[in-house]
């Protein structure tokens, strides 16, 4: 599945715990940061719930990232490395 990942959690952890699956998180890395922009607005336009509207930030690298949450309740992360210096931020 090249850079996408699936998190299991234990069941009470998940993102709606009254719905199957409930315990679900799926990454999804696209190409470019536009990319996120765009994944999370079709995702929408389709149903899914906004959880994390895309911005600039740093998990682990500086990134492009956004959330959603899908009619099923699997959360769907969305995210584009990026380098530090087009984030507009210096880590320290």
């Amino acid at each position: 599945m090249g850079s996408t990942m699936l998190t299991i959690f234990p069941s009470e952890y998940g993102s709606a715990r009254g719905s199957n699956p409930r315990n679900t998180e799926f990454g999804m890395q696209v190409a470019s940061p536009e990319e996120v922009d765009c994944l999370y607005n079709r995702f929408l336009s389709v149903g899914a719930k906004g959880r994390h509207q895309p911005e600039d930030t740093w998990m682990y690298e500086t990134m492009r990232f956004a959330c959603i949450d899908d009619p099923f309740g699997v959360r769907i992360d969305i995210y584009c490395p990026i380098p530090e210096e087009k984030a507009g931020w210096t880590i320290i």
